[in-house]
């Protein structure tokens, strides 16, 4: 013992003696969505998504939970991943926001999913929506956290997405967004799908399937001032049309259409529609009003 404190005191007196590894400052962290403002790629399958990611520098690595962040027609997920960064520091959460590109997901595979094509419903291997419960396991194992919480907040584009997935993928207790979308899934036969439950197979448009859809925690998330019934990104076709002349009128008469199915039925509307003053057509405004908090958070107080 005596050798050894004289050799480590002769090694200090030198400066070759380092911290324990232990100590080092470039330990790995264990985690792998950067801290701050970064990017992912997901391989999921034959799909490769980029994810556009923030990480708070309070985040809770316990009980902080996901933010997913799905954009518009636009494809601009970057934008909308700045535009949430308040919302990740108030919950202490991730967000993350994917890029559903041109190249893998033209027209409205996308913002309908992929359920139905030229009148033909698709097997659910081909679904869109079957990406999201993918997207969700892979950040869990990356942060090592397989029961991490999570949120879905989709706009316009992504707020259409975001409807239809609830109606068609069962993903458990989760809080579900869509916000100022165009067109909306309504509790219907009346009108064919991708706008109502019209003309699916019997497994996909059953009443069962009606019931379990409004049994979904789903918000519906409306500027007040989104009512130009001329908007160019306005979906204008006559089944869109049979929902109302513009966006706000359009998730109001989805949510008054939720609430009147459901109790004729005898069943449980867990449907809401929270809207945010002076805001028109705009996602990371959206995003950025104080309602957001409400249309996410507001039943976990």
């Amino acid at each position: 013992m005596r050798k050894l404190f004289i050799l480590t005191a002769a090694l200090l007196g030198a400066g070759l003696v380092w911290p324990p590894e232990s100590c080092a400052d470039d330990t790995p962290e264990p985690h792998k969505i950067p801290h701050g403002k970064g990017e992912i790629n997901l391989h999921l399958g034959e799909v490769k998504l980029k994810v556009f990611t923030y990480r708070p520098k309070d985040f809770d690595p316990k009980d902080g939970p996901m933010l997913w962040i799905f954009h518009g027609h636009a494809r601009d997920p970057e934008r909308y991943r700045d535009a949430a960064e308040e919302v990740a520091r108030h919950c202490k959460g991730l967000v993350l926001a994917p890029l559903f590109d041109e190249k893998q997901f033209p027209g409205d595979k996308y913002m309908h999913g992929n359920v139905m094509a030229e009148g033909k419903a698709l097997p659910e291997s081909e679904w869109t929506f079957i990406l999201v419960p993918k997207m969700i396991e892979e950040v869990r194992k990356m942060e090592d956290r397989p029961n991490m919480p999570y949120y879905l907040f989709g706009h316009s584009g992504g707020g259409q997405f975001v409807m239809r997935l609830m109606a068609f993928v069962e993903l458990g207790p989760v809080e579900a967004v869509a916000a100022n979308p165009g067109s909306l899934l309504l509790p219907t036969t009346d009108l064919p799908y991708p706008y109502g439950y019209g003309r699916l197979p019997r497994e996909l448009g059953s009443e069962k399937r009606i019931e379990a859809f409004l049994a979904a925690r789903l918000t519906l998330y409306s500027g007040a001032a989104d009512t130009d019934p001329k908007d160019r990104e306005l979906d204008r076709s006559a089944e869109a049309e049979k929902q109302g002349p513009h966006r706000l009128a359009r998730a109001q008469n989805a949510f008054s259409l939720a609430q009147k199915v459901a109790k004729a039925e005898g069943w449980k509307c867990e449907w809401r529609h929270v809207e945010a003053p002076d805001v028109g057509h705009d996602g990371p405004k959206m995003l950025r009003h104080a309602r957001s908090l409400v249309a996410l958070f507001d039943r976990h107080k």
